[in-house]
């Protein structure tokens, strides 16, 4: 198979879990023989470069799907030029099929342009970005051609005069958003995909692939017997909607009212850049809790450097308050014989089996996230039962090799169906 991957993030310049996904389906597929080539974003590079099969070119834009401010004619010309890098990787490629994935910083018109050269294409959904994609209140190319005027006399001559001038600008760049044809979507869970349909998305033939984690990459250390768990790491965003603030509440029960002192926690991950107030909120509750000498700040780290986090600490807690379209770190920490404490939201709900492979609590309830992690520490046998069993729920159904299975399978069959129509 000849395919050729749409992103806004790829790594190693990335941001969450979806992006490094992404990587290991490319990986497996080119280990596997297909042909695989990767157009992205200049995120977190200097200027347009080529990387191997990795092309760094699109411009990168706002959550909003606009590039750097510029006139409206600056607009056109970056329009122009977005649409001839994907026509030239299109005929330089010749791909089979376009997988389309993150695409919340690329601008909107390029899946319009895209799905004008008739090359079959497949979405692998794995958080909301679609929603904000047909949110074109604060995009300024399709704002400009689809607002009222104001003033009579314009909107008397706006048939006359405007809407020429647009259907002739729509012959080379799209001026209104249509609806994308959803063909074949993958989603990462039956939750993502259950929340896209009720939201009234025309989804067809929609598939679940759940994400997987390589088993030998994250394993679990050699002397992974825990006698006493001291230790919790988060990993993640620092964000409002992972509840990280729920955690540093549990913290300052178990350590001021049920009393347990040598506790530690680590909190792996970065603050968004566009909600750096978060971060300043969490390191003024460590303070006024006194936890300064129980919590690290230790930012954000490679995905080579996460597995020795895993191995170094006991007990890894997700809890998050939005509905988790899939968590990625959930299943690294789990495959690496963690033991986990987590809320149930969204995809976690399909990985989680409370008192089987974790504890499961209620989403912002910090009095319940505590009680679960003292129970963890009085209970070291409990402990290793849950961390044994979450190891095995990854073995055995959220292992990569399924996964790129599946998918590669999706595809092929995509394929032949087109190439049965030719």
């Amino acid at each position: 198979m000849r395919i050729l991957v749409l992103s806004d993030h790829f790594p190693p310049h990335f941001v969450g879990g979806y992006e490094i996904i992404c990587e290991d389906v490319v990986d497996g597929l080119r280990e596997r023989g297909h042909e695989v080539a990767v157009l992205t974003s200049t995120f977190g590079v200097d200027r347009p470069t080529t990387e191997g099969h990795v092309q760094r070119r699109l411009h990168y834009c706002d959550s909003n799907g606009n590039p750097p401010p510029t006139s409206l004619l600056g607009r056109a010309w970056i329009e122009r030029r977005e649409r001839a890098i994907l026509a030239e990787a299109i005929r330089a490629f010749r791909p089979q099929l376009l997988f389309v994935w993150h695409m919340w910083y690329l601008l909107r018109s390029l899946l319009q342009t895209a799905e004008r050269w008739g090359v079959p294409m497949v979405y692998y959904f794995s958080d909301y970005w679609l929603e904000n994609y047909y949110t074109v209140a604060a995009d300024r190319w399709f704002t400009f051609w689809s607002r009222t005027p104001q003033k009579r006399y314009k909107r008397a001559l706006k048939p006359i005069l405007f809407d020429p001038m647009r259907r002739l600008c729509d012959i080379a760049v799209p001026t209104v958003l249509r609806p994308l044809r959803l063909d074949r979507a993958i989603f990462s869970s039956r939750a993502l995909r259950d929340a896209y349909a009720a939201r009234g998305f025309p989804l067809a033939s929609p598939a679940v692939i759940y994400p997987g984690v390589s088993t030998a990459r994250f394993a679990p250390r050699a002397d992974a017997a825990v006698e006493r768990p001291r230790s919790l790491l988060y990993v993640g965003r620092l964000v409002e909607e992972k509840g990280v603030h729920t955690l540093l509440h549990a913290l300052r029960r178990l350590v001021h009212q049920y009393g347990h002192t040598g506790l530690r926690l680590t909190l792996l991950g970065d603050a968004a850049a566009q909600r750096p107030a978060y971060l300043e909120q969490l390191t003024r509750l460590v303070a006024g809790a006194g936890l300064q000498s129980e919590v690290r700040f230790a930012g954000k780290v490679v995905p080579a450097q996460v597995v020795g986090a895993y191995h170094t600490h006991d007990i890894f807690v997700l809890p998050s308050l939005w509905d988790e379209p899939f968590s990625r770190t959930l299943l690294e920490a789990m495959a690496s014989g963690m033991t986990v404490v987590a809320t149930a939201t969204g995809g976690s709900g399909e990985i989680l089996r409370h008192g089987e492979n974790s504890l499961v609590f209620r989403a912002g309830d910090d009095q319940a996230l505590a009680g679960c992690i003292d129970r963890l520490i009085g209970d070291p046998q409990l402990c290793r039962g849950l961390a044994a069993s979450a190891a095995e729920t990854v073995r055995r159904t959220f292992n990569l090799r399924q996964m790129i299975d599946r998918i590669e399978q999706h595809l092929a069959a995509l394929i032949g169906e087109r190439g049965e129509a030719a």
